[in-house]
């Protein structure tokens, strides 16, 4: 065999992992470390690198991913990168069972009740990262935290509210896809959720477009917030209703009931100026263009109107909702 100069390192340490005393652990760990062996592309410079941190593990490897992310954590698998070191590990018994490695890894967290294994690929770098917490996905500490934050308005919210604030006070900071990979939700559903709690004023957003993250609002004012939120959107689900008759009245029906409703939480959402990024972000849209062209456009100056008419593809145009 002919192998190419690898500029690669590893560099490691499992000093520690004698605490991972359960077989199904030590399983996962291993095939997390075959997987980030035969897995790695030795033609690009980069580490090969495992870190243990007192609460996670995180690997990384230079390369990227053969298979989209949620068909990796659905339980697909593609051949390996190095098929060669492949049949080697297998040889001294690593890797025996292929395809059952990351959900060798998902079955361990979920007994262990940690947050779900997080697997991002980093475009930007070449660099595929796997964090493994071991913290438990909501612990008594981090509910009691949470408390402490926003007192009795914490409790009545739902499981997934909840799960996402933990997460945020846990990981300092999330976002719309890591949220997805914990809820096994669809970018629209999640946005729906991370939204309800900004504007309810627990969570603040960087908006960074694609890039927006969520964290904890450390200076949540109790009660106060949730009843203006409650208010606020009571009164805005009556212009939506008034909206949607309006339309009716006036003969102007959407193509299918789908739409309908996406366009009623547009409008919703729009009670405060958004950017077209920002839309797109909520409503799950990669293509921010076909978007406005199937939503925006066709209530333009009905339902909602831009920001900036002198030109309408300003850099600081935004969108916002008619009140009549």
């Amino acid at each position: 065999m002919n192998f190419m100069p690898v500029r690669s390192k590893v560099s490691f340490s499992l000093e520690g992992m004698e605490r991972i005393d359960d077989i199904l652990l030590h399983k996962a760990i291993r095939e997390i470390l075959t997987n980030l062996v035969i897995h790695t592309d030795y033609m690009i410079t980069g580490v090969l690198r495992v870190e243990k941190h007192d609460d996670k593990f995180v690997f990384s490897n230079p390369g990227s991913l053969k298979l989209p992310i949620m068909d990796i954590y659905a339980g697909g698998h593609s051949k390996a990168r190095n098929p060669n070191m492949q049949a080697m590990l297998r040889m001294i018994g690593f890797g025996d069972n292929i395809g059952s490695g990351f959900p060798t890894i998902l079955e361990a967290w979920k007994k262990e009740n940690w947050n779900k294994p997080y697997l991002v690929e980093r475009l930007d770098l070449h660099v595929v990262e796997l964090i493994l917490s071991m913290v438990s996905l909501i612990s008594n500490e981090c509910h009691e935290a949470l408390q402490d934050v926003y007192g009795d308005d914490y409790t009545v919210l739902n499981k997934e509210e909840q799960l996402v604030l933990a997460t945020a006070i846990t990981e300092k900071a999330i976002s719309n896809y890591r949220m997805q990979q914990l809820l096994d939700k669809n970018p629209l559903e999640v946005g729906k959720i991370l939204y309800s709690l900004v504007d309810k004023s627990m969570l603040v957003s960087t908006n960074k477009g694609r890039w927006t993250s969520y964290s904890i609002n450390f200076n949540y004012a109790q009660g106060v917030k949730a009843k203006e939120q409650r208010s606020r959107s009571k009164s805005q689900g009556v212009k939506v209703k008034e909206q949607k008759s309006r339309s009716k009245s006036q003969g102007v029906k959407t193509k299918e009931q789908r739409k309908e409703g996406i366009i009623e939480d547009l409008i919703t959402y729009c009670q405060q100026p958004r950017t077209l990024q920002e839309i797109a972000d909520y409503l799950g849209y990669s293509d921010k263009y076909r978007m406005k062209r199937v939503y925006i456009d066709p209530i333009l100056d009905d339902l909602l109107r831009m920001t900036v008419s002198e030109s309408k593809t300003a850099p600081t145009q935004k969108y916002v909702s008619i009140e009549k």
